[in-house]
């Protein structure tokens, strides 16, 4: 996206690079794209990049791409899409259709939405299927093993037991994408979340995350990521990182204070975002204009500027004009992408010299 070097004891480097993107999911997918680029380019390792935006609520499409991408990160100051109850409880639902051995997702999910079995229960089914040596799915579908149960906990058993396999069956025919949406559907979790969280913008907020899962899947699907259950389900896993240290950093402008990067990805510079509107209508301007100054100034070599041209915002599509900022910065310091094409070609010429380096390598010619 950009290259220059802000830094002083550098000297004065090229014209910051600013990007102008269709909407938020490309503006997601250039910067992943950047940093795979930048960091095979400059043989970089994942911490020395950092993204920063205003608000914690742009994290969510940046790390969808990240992931379909196959980049690490960390979020800091915010939760992780993928730590939040609501999908982990939908992404437990799915391990277990995928691995009927795997314990840990049955106890997450087997009571979830209320299903009469209580912690009795599953005490008295856990030392069944470890004297069988058997996963508590497989105990759960004994008719030996329920006959030593309550009726009413045997009868809910067999309702979950029933569901988990119907939804196997179905993972065999349905893209990942739908059988999530099928899983909803089937589990009524969208009303589960309607009568345990009561305030609107919370609720709203978990809902449009289900919905999101979903997406997610289907990134996948259209990137080629993975192409079953189980791939996908690898690619989102947490456990799949040699160095957890070792991340890209997602955080807002307000935490990134103090810390320096040596590649830094500014997201969302338009006037919506940044200055925030919030901040607009009260009269703050100066205090948005020091964000950006702290933003700018994270980065120790390379920084990048983009701002998405439409964004959805509660069903409506928002247009979205450059920050103000930007127009403050000095014309020579900048360069925007589109409006050069001499450098503009010699950026897309560097890309492809890199992947066709990275495909050659893979195939060992």
């Amino acid at each position: 996206l950009l290259e220059t070097r802000p830094g002083s004891q550098q000297g004065e480097g090229p014209p910051l690079r600013v990007v102008e993107c269709r909407d938020d999911e490309h503006e997601a997918e250039r910067v992943a794209g950047a940093i795979t680029h930048l960091a095979e380019k400059h043989k970089a390792p994942w911490h020395e990049f950092a993204i920063l935006y205003r608000g914690n609520h742009q994290s969510r499409v940046l790390e969808k791409a990240l992931r379909v991408a196959r980049v690490p990160y960390h979020v800091t100051g915010g939760t992780a899409f993928l730590d939040r109850a609501e999908v982990k409880d939908l992404l437990a639902y799915l391990r277990l259709v995928n691995n009927p051995d795997d314990d840990a997702a049955f106890l997450r999910v087997v009571n979830l939405p209320r299903r009469d079995i209580g912690a009795t229960t599953l005490e008295k089914l856990g030392e069944l299927a470890g004297a069988r040596h058997v996963s508590l799915l497989q105990a759960a579908q004994s008719d030996a093993v329920l006959g030593q149960l309550t009726g009413r906990a045997a009868s809910s058993l067999v309702g979950f037991t029933d569901l988990i396999r119907e939804l196997a069956a179905r993972a065999r025919r349905l893209p990942a994408s739908e059988l999530v949406e099928e899983l909803i559907r089937r589990v009524g979790y969208a009303e589960h979340i309607a009568t345990q969280v009561k305030e609107p913008a919370l609720r709203e907020r978990r809902l449009e995350n289900l919905k999101e899962l979903s997406e997610w899947f289907r990134a996948m699907q259209k990137d080629g990521a993975a192409g079953d259950l189980a791939a996908q389900l690898a690619l989102l896993s947490h456990g799949d990182r040699d160095d957890p240290g070792n991340a890209v950093r997602m955080m807002t402008l307000h935490s990134a204070k103090g810390l320096e990067f040596r590649f830094v990805f500014m997201v969302g510079v338009d006037d919506n975002t940044l200055p925030h509107e919030g901040s607009l209508a009260e009269g703050r301007v100066e205090e948005e204009r020091r964000l950006m100054y702290v933003g700018i100034t994270r980065a120790k070599e390379l920084l990048s500027l983009s701002y998405a041209k439409r964004k959805k915002r509660f069903g409506e599509i928002i247009l979205n004009e450059p920050s103000r900022f930007l127009k403050e910065m000095p014309g020579e310091d900048l360069h925007w992408s589109g409006r050069d094409s001499e450098q503009d070609a010699e950026h897309r010429k560097e890309v492809a010299a890199s992947s066709i380096a990275k495909l050659a390598a893979l195939f060992g010619d």
